[in-house]
């Protein structure tokens, strides 16, 4: 019998742990695009700023008013802004913004919805 050594089962308890972490991320944001989609207000956002970590890690962050309530949230995404690091020409655009009514901070930027 070969046994498991120390490296071996911190490994293992790692390896168990980001699976772990990835299923629960994603399954809280599947439920949150949910409740979206079935309590929808829409708004307009404005892009505030936007970055980039590694080469293929694109952020941005905007802000949308609901309410009289500004409220700031920042994302992921796979739409690129060329450049808009360097000359900053994407800050201030304009996109649809889909926000739970009953929880505002919850939402989504369209960014195929330019206004």
């Amino acid at each position: 019998k070969s046994k498991m050594s120390i490296r071996d089962k911190i490994e293992f308890v790692l390896l168990i742990g980001f699976i772990v972490f990835l299923v629960i991320y994603y399954t809280n944001d599947y439920f949150e695009k949910r409740r979206i989609y079935f309590d929808k207000g829409q708004t307009i956002g404005k892009i505030i700023d936007y970055y980039v970590i590694f080469p293929d890690s694109h952020y941005l962050k905007y802000q949308y008013l609901v309410n009289g309530t500004l409220y700031t949230k920042k994302v992921p995404t796979s739409i690129t802004f060329p450049k808009c690091v360097e000359d900053k020409k994407c800050l201030g655009k304009e996109f649809l913004v889909e926000y739970e009514k009953a929880s505002p901070g919850n939402s989504i930027i369209d960014l195929n919805q330019s206004r």
